[in-house]
């Protein structure tokens, strides 16, 4: 009786590399998510605000 042997599990394909951006770029980019995000954030603030950390509980500091 022969044990079967499973095939080595197949690896991701390769990624893309992230295209090389400037300072410029990179801080125009964050400012367009803050903009974007900018009332989730406010939402998400105001929750913490009025609730506390979520699982603050269970944190050991």
């Amino acid at each position: 009786m022969s044990i079967p042997v499973k095939s080595a599990p197949k690896s991701d394909p390769p990624r893309k590399p992230r295209p090389v951006r400037s300072d410029e770029e990179r801080a125009a980019l964050e400012k367009q998510w803050r903009e974007e995000n900018a009332e989730a954030i406010r939402l998400e603030n105001e929750y913490v605000e009025k609730h506390g950390l979520p699982l603050a509980q269970y944190r050991l500091f």
